[in-house]
């Protein structure tokens, strides 16, 4: 068990909310040194944060937990701690377990849990979270570069993904078809309109990409582009560092947002992403958040209402199918 340092708290449950914060990450250990990160299970940090520089070590706690990992943030003695959420039951953890130097956003309750007097303004709360990172980091004379938000990538990752796809023609478009809920998926026969119609016009190798979860559907869209007369790969099978390694390596994302959409915006790749469960992301200059045209709407609903024909002609008029 390492002793001492910064700990960082994210207790966010997808593998997108640590990629958001992945600059983050990386400015304060820039000054503090490489960081011990506290989040929860979901994130799979432990299988693809512990290769980059700036991390020295990674564990989890879900909320139910709290009172177990107080006792391992007291033991490991940090000097310092990073709440980079809002939440106040894991700011206690700290602050019960007498980490000196203690700093967070410190809206409401979170506030009386931090050593700093440097917390947000209350006319931030209502500003996207990544916002208010970034201004969290500016008051503490803290910034990073664009290229801190790319993710470490593993040799063994990249030496896997050219061994499996080295083969298959350019330019390389990724359907990112999952979703960590049921609602924030675009429906299965979009996918196939969208695949049908670029695969008749524009030369490329198409790749309906997903987790195991995803294989099934990914396998039907197949099925129904070739009946079309198209083509396209199923890539269900790579690991999570396989995964990052992967989508570095495309020239298009389009479809849901996942943490397959955060990976390629992170490498600045031109990314649609489709909205209509969720709030649009536009953290990075490579998105194009493409929302539900009919306001009001949401959920599954909303989804289903942003055809493959809006996404086409959206692809047509950014040139991102110009190659």
């Amino acid at each position: 068990m390492h002793q001492g340092g910064t700990l960082i708290i994210i207790p966010s449950p997808g593998i997108g909310d640590i990629m958001w914060r992945l600059p983050h990450i990386r400015a304060i250990a820039q000054q503090e040194g490489p960081i011990t990160l506290l989040t929860r299970s979901r994130t799979k940090a432990k299988e693809w944060l512990v290769h980059d520089p700036a991390v020295r070590d990674v564990f989890y706690a879900e909320p139910s937990e709290l009172g177990r990992v107080f006792w391992d943030v007291l033991k490991r003695r940090f000097s310092k701690s990073w709440v980079l959420h809002k939440s106040f039951s894991y700011a206690l953890v700290p602050f019960c377990a007498r980490v000196p130097e203690r700093v967070g956003l410190g809206f409401g309750r979170q506030a009386l849990t931090l050593t700093t007097k440097n917390v947000m303004p209350i006319a931030m709360k209502k500003q996207h979270l990544l916002q208010q990172l970034d201004a969290l980091l500016h008051l503490h004379g803290l910034s990073y570069k664009p290229s801190d938000r790319y993710p470490t990538l593993t040799n063994a990752a990249k030496e896997a993904i050219q061994t499996q796809f080295s083969a298959f023609p350019r330019p390389w478009i990724c359907f990112g078809i999952g979703g960590s809920e049921p609602y924030k998926k675009w429906p299965i026969q979009h996918f196939i309109e969208l695949g049908t119609e670029i695969t008749a016009h524009h030369p490329s190798t198409l790749f309906l990409c997903g987790g195991p979860a995803e294989a099934s559907e990914a396998h039907q869209i197949q099925l129904e582009i070739q009946r079309n007369g198209g083509n396209a790969q199923t890539v269900t099978h790579l690991t999570i560092e396989q995964a990052f390694a992967f989508i570095s390596e495309i020239n298009l994302y389009i479809g849901n947002d996942t943490s397959l959409f955060n990976i390629a915006a992170s490498y600045e790749i031109p990314t649609l992403g489709l909205f209509g469960a969720t709030p649009p992301l536009t953290y990075t200059k490579s998105i194009y958040a493409l929302e539900c045209p009919k306001k009001g709407l949401r959920g599954p609903e909303a989804m289903k209402e942003i055809s493959s024909s809006l996404v086409y002609n959206t692809l047509q008029q950014q040139k991102w199918l110009s190659f």
